[in-house]
């Protein structure tokens, strides 16, 4: 990480870092996992209904690689269907992030 810093004008400081890994949300691999082991698939506004999450916010998680999200979203996913932690997210290094991984 480089910190850039201006004296003593007051701007704020610039933070960089290149990113090796980036944390993947799996959350369309889960929702056809969960399609293929119950039968029932989940829309967004399904989830959306069950757990409080907006569907604005499911979008992201499924569209944009290394969304930043809580632990109580996480949390929510997981029980909607019935997985862990590690069946949802997965590290990836950027390069691998255009396409989702075979489960």
């Amino acid at each position: 990480m480089e910190i850039e810093q201006h004296g003593n004008d007051h701007k704020p400081l610039k933070l960089y870092r290149q990113y090796k890994f980036m944390i993947y949300i799996r959350i369309r691999e889960v929702m056809d996992s969960y399609k293929r082991r119950t039968g029932v698939r989940l829309t967004y506004e399904t989830i959306a209904e069950m757990s409080g999450i907006s569907v604005a916010t499911l979008q992201s998680l499924a569209a944009r690689p290394g969304y930043n999200t809580t632990l109580s979203t996480i949390e929510k996913l997981c029980t909607i269907f019935g997985c862990e932690p590690g069946e949802l997210l997965e590290l990836r290094a950027p390069s691998e992030l255009d396409s989702p991984r075979e489960e």
